[in-house]
């Protein structure tokens, strides 16, 4: 077997903060119950620090003792540090704890259709480090490794020695991708196996997920996501996906399949299977379906972004092919609305740079078809965090199983 130095891969690893429950005997279940607890006591002080002990019992409804015996093995794991004792009239100084944003570092990787993107962050959310190459064609597993290899082998070498060990690494997919820490069914193999290809050269915990549920972790850990209980990420690019977090968690579907929002049949009646599928909305409402509008009308164009500078410069066809586009994406709106009356609707993806160009009247054709009490309840934008926003939910997604455990199902731990 190859080891880590033969695939360029440098960066120490930090393994034991990614929460994996994996108990076959009480005393197994009953550590892992207490390394839970542990996790929870580590994101109130990341979420509310400087905090002391007995603010940290009081949010989590734990006693004090029990509370200071986990703030111990955190303190002893370098994951938090005190800080001076809060000055008091009376009792005990308390002494306020901070997590240690240093004490590791996580990487998320975006393997797009046109770009591949990695960011290296600590455990706190600040970006370390950001690398960008344009992604080639990849079409079998044996690709997709040989391309990650050259991204692991890029970070190893560009990276700053002094950064932290790596405690988790976030790799985003394109396409119909089922996760690899989702329930067993479905048809996970290529996650699965560049999951255990990348755990096997880094020796990190590794995640795979479709790209469009990635960026609904990014939203949650990196823009307002944390603040609502329901939002849904409508992901604009070569295709059009749909990340859902809902009632607290992001939602995969019982196979790992769910938001696959390109395929429903709302799209254009004349289009015979463009993408594989008569009348899907990513027959249309997709950066694939702008390119083919183009085509269709004579405009041989090298991508959407010299298309959206000719709609800029008034050419009639181009502004006419945003059009089309807009009212197919505003069906998606619709579709995402009505089925899941969520609190927020986000567009993101490379597409959404040319927003300007199509997102009112995607509001407007979005409100046709929705019912009017849901609609005007539903907050609807583009992303500020461009296209990094796939690879920081990488991150995000990795962060969430470190100090968050609602991927975690009870029975598990019972």
């Amino acid at each position: 077997m190859a080891s880590k130095a033969e695939h360029g891969w440098s960066l120490p690893v930090r393994n034991d903060l990614v929460i994996r429950v994996n108990t076959d005997t009480p005393a197994e279940r009953s550590a892992e119950q207490r390394r839970l607890r542990k996790h929870a006591v580590l994101n109130v002080i990341r979420t509310h620090g400087p905090i002391s002990r007995s603010e940290i019992a009081k949010l989590l409804r734990f006693n004090v003792p029990h509370t200071s015996e986990l703030v111990e093995d955190l303190l002893a794991e370098k994951l938090v540090y005190e800080e001076k004792p809060r000055v008091i009239p009376r009792g005990r100084w308390p002494i306020p704890l901070r997590m240690n944003a240093s004490a590791a570092s996580v990487l998320g990787i975006d393997i797009g259709r046109t770009a591949t993107i990695a960011i290296l962050t600590n455990l706190g959310g600040e970006i370390l480090a950001r690398f960008e190459e344009a992604t080639p064609t990849l079409s079998t597993p044996s690709n997709y490794r040989q391309w990650l290899e050259h991204i692991l082998n890029l970070v190893g070498e560009y990276s700053d020695s002094d950064f932290p060990p790596v405690a988790g690494i976030g790799v985003a997919l394109p396409g119909l991708v089922a996760s690899s820490h989702g329930r067993p069914s479905g048809d996970p193999e290529l996650a699965d196996d560049l999951r255990e290809w990348v755990e096997h050269v880094t020796q990190a915990p590794t995640i795979v997920d479709n790209d469009a549920r990635m960026m609904a972790y990014g939203w949650y850990w990196f823009a307002e996501g944390y603040k609502h209980t329901s939002f849904a990420i409508l992901n604009v690019g070569q295709g059009l996906g749909l990340g859902l977090f809902l009632e607290g968690r992001v939602y995969t579907g019982t196979h790992g399949f769910a938001g696959e929002i390109g395929y429903v049949p709302a799209g254009e009646h004349d289009i015979p299977g463009f993408l594989g599928h008569p009348e899907a909305l990513e027959n249309t409402a997709s950066g694939a379906g702008i390119l083919r509008l183009a085509r269709a009308r004579g405009l041989h164009v090298a991508g959407v972004e010299e298309l959206a500078r000719l709609a800029r410069n008034e050419d009639p066809t181009a502004r006419e092919i945003f059009s089309i586009f807009a009212q197919y994406l505003g069906r998606a709106l619709a579709t995402v609305i009505n089925l899941f009356d969520p609190e927020a609707v986000i567009l993101a993806g490379r597409i959404c740079r040319s927003h300007d160009l199509f997102f009112e009247q995607s509001l407007i054709e979005a409100e046709r078809h929705t019912l009017a009490p849901i609609f005007h309840r539903t907050q609807i934008s583009v992303s500020h965090l461009d296209v990094n926003l796939t690879s920081l939910g990488a991150v995000g997604c990795v962060m969430h199983h470190i100090f968050q455990a609602s991927h975690i199902e009870v029975h598990d731990l019972i």
